[in-house]
């Protein structure tokens, strides 16, 4: 059968044949704290929070304070903190990242990849990556921006610092208005 746990004559805790039920007291949260390694150093110190307030909570014990890790509000966004500081948070668009990013590779002959794809209906993806190797022709080992839709390396920089435009149709174009415009005319001056 089923175990109750009571504190002052409210159900905290329940017991099923699916697990267990932590209840927080009316207008409270519910709170379950985990101890690892008997609990003596504040890194072994973790907390799950249902909030009252409609977030659950992931949090750690650092610094003498408690430090939220993970926050997902209900019907909305995931965030993820690092050292109590949001760094992620998914939002209606997709995601938002404060601070810098940062992309790298597993392993292989792949550097980092950043791809941005559209979900319009032209369905165009956009690739950007430091290194080179299987998915893009990139002379040396540099940085690139490649076109995925169209299997086209758009732009490059070289590990000499030079800006490539593989391409001798396309033109950089300078200025609010373009007015400054480098191409390739055919000839080789």
């Amino acid at each position: 059968g089923s175990v109750e746990i009571m504190y002052n004559n409210v159900k905290s805790l329940e017991s099923s044949t699916g697990g267990a039920t932590l209840y927080g007291a009316e207008g409270l949260s519910a709170i379950l704290h985990l101890y690892a390694d008997d609990g003596d150093d504040n890194a072994d110190k973790y907390r799950i929070i249902g909030g009252a307030d409609g977030k659950f909570y992931i949090e750690n014990y650092a610094d003498g304070s408690w430090d939220v890790s993970v926050r997902i509000v209900n019907d909305g966004s995931v965030d993820l903190y690092y050292d109590n500081s949001k760094k992620l948070e998914t939002t209606s668009g997709g995601v938002k990242v404060s601070g810098s990013g940062l992309v790298s590779s597993a392993g292989g002959t792949n550097g980092g990849v950043f791809e941005l794809q559209s979900t319009e209906s032209s369905n165009y993806t956009w690739r950007m990556a430091v290194g080179g190797g299987d998915n893009a022709y990139v002379p040396g080992r540099g940085f690139f921006i490649r076109d995925e839709t169209f299997g086209d390396t758009r732009l490059y920089v070289d590990t000499s610092g030079n800006v490539v435009i593989p391409n001798d149709s396309a033109a950089l174009k300078l200025g609010a208005g373009s007015d400054l415009q480098l191409y390739h005319d055919g000839s080789h001056s």
